[in-house]
């Protein structure tokens, strides 16, 4: 994992090291190519990560009137006040640009080598035709899998550091965990995760309490109230990962068993027919990372001139648009 090497360098940074290797798992799973292959990547990167942003800012429920009243999108973009609209129509022609040129650049290798890394636009260039997509519907299927997953897992494992920065307690029960069942002379792998039910339940806890994107869709589910209902999640303020563990269930008695199998599902990742469909990738990437990231390291408090711990606020975060 070249994340572990990248914070044990540089340590102070590692909220960097962090975006950058979330960003290139999804790059990889999407278009077949790591940020760590080549530094020649970064801009592009760059360019991604921009877009995103205004993107993630503009879906945001109150930004802008027009998602409210959708009937404002047939105003001429000469009328007074559609400033919105000619800088919305600006942005979706960047977008639709580099979106294409990404999935241009997948299939001239698909061309010049006859394949390329296993990958989502390797996929729907092979079945554009059986599907029948066109070039700017495959663009934009491969360019939301970033747009969507990048942002949300850095988000969640930022989450992840701060939660076991204020809990040493389950930090401590998970490197028990880790040294009995995958030991020193090894990282953690995916065959290791049916032996390893705490930190799934670690991973678990961190989507449920600060779950990365707190509303989902036009309908406005609110995550955050759900994840935070104490009929359904006792002291839900509480990071506390045994409530995940089927010998310690803590769900109040009063719950029927459809929401009961529901909590397992997980509400970070939405509900019903707009769930995410990235959520088993997200999950799984999560799951190894923060298995490695506590195999390798303790994570604590840093300290001031004094010597005293400083505690980070738990409920401080970064509000980047939809996303925390």
């Amino acid at each position: 994992m070249s994340l572990i090497p990248l914070i044990l360098k540089d340590a102070e940074n590692w909220g960097n090291h962090m975006e950058k290797f979330a960003a290139s798992s999804v790059l990889c799973a999407t278009y077949g190519w790591s940020l760590f292959d080549s530094t020649d990547r970064d801009q592009t990167l760059e360019r991604i990560t921009a877009l995103n942003r205004r993107i993630s800012h503009a879906v945001v429920p109150g930004n802008f009137l027009v998602n409210v009243f959708p009937v404002l999108m047939h105003l001429p973009v000469w009328f007074p006040g559609t400033r919105w609209k000619r800088e919305g129509l600006e942005l979706n022609k960047r977008v639709d640009q580099l979106f294409v040129e990404l999935v241009n650049d997948v299939e001239i290798k698909l061309n010049e080598d006859g394949k390329v890394e296993h990958c989502l636009t390797a996929k729907l260039i092979e079945n554009e035709g059986k599907y029948g997509l066109d070039r700017k519907e495959t663009a934009w299927l491969a360019g939301v899998m970033f747009a969507a997953g990048a942002e949300t897992t850095t988000g969640t494992l930022c989450t992840f550091i701060l939660a076991m920065t204020l809990h040493p307690d389950v930090q401590r029960r998970a490197h028990a965990e880790l040294d009995s069942i995958v030991g020193r002379d090894r990282a953690p792998s995916f065959e290791d995760k049916q032996n390893l039910p705490y930190i799934d339940a670690v991973v678990k806890e961190v989507l449920r309490w600060r779950p990365a994107a707190p509303i989902r869709t036009t309908i406005f589910e609110n995550i955050w109230a759900i994840s935070h209902n104490p009929e359904l999640f006792p002291d839900p303020e509480e990071f506390r990962p045994s409530r995940f563990l089927t010998e310690q269930v803590e769900l109040s008695d009063q719950i029927d068993s459809e929401v009961q199998a529901g909590v397992d599902k997980l509400f970070a990742f939405g509900c019903g027919r707009r769930i995410c469909p990235g959520q088993h990738l997200a999950y799984n990437s999560l799951f190894i990372t923060i298995s490695t990231l506590l195999w390798a390291f303790d994570i604590g408090q840093t300290t001031d001139y004094n010597g005293s711990p400083i505690v980070p606020e738990r409920t401080a975060f970064v509000d980047t648009g939809l996303a925390m």
